[in-house]
């Protein structure tokens, strides 16, 4: 199998979130959860990117998530994307794609960000 290449909007979308995102991603683990990550909704506005799906999760891979998310598995880098959730924080906040990928990643959504946190990024940007 060929291995994911990142596209400009899937560099686009990792940039965001490496320079914006991760910065301010705080972990709790008792809780396994991350705080202060953002929303699918302010990807697009942060962006400037026009919604084109039934919600903005599926809007968003369209624009580069999906390509991002892929290509970060395919070379060995952490689930990154789990910055970004849904805005109603309920048990659904994570959207359905990523939750499929952690399952491929044989991971968990704070482990995939802590190691997102300890990885130079600055190669892929």
């Amino acid at each position: 199998m060929m291995s994911e290449v990142l596209n400009v909007n899937g560099q686009k979308i990792l940039k965001h979130l490496v320079k914006n995102v991760l910065p301010n991603a705080k972990i709790v683990k008792p809780l396994g959860e991350v705080r202060n990550t953002t929303t699918y909704k302010k990807v697009h506005e942060d962006l400037g990117l026009p919604y084109r799906g039934k919600t903005y999760g599926i809007s968003l891979e369209s624009h580069g998530l999906r390509n991002m998310s892929e290509w970060a598995f395919d070379n060995g880098l952490p689930a990154i994307g789990g910055l970004i959730t849904n805005e109603d924080r309920t048990e659904n906040f994570l959207g359905e794609g990523y939750l499929k990928l952690l399952e491929r990643y044989r991971s968990t959504w704070v482990d995939e960000i802590e190691k997102a946190q300890n990885t130079d990024w600055s190669p892929y940007l």
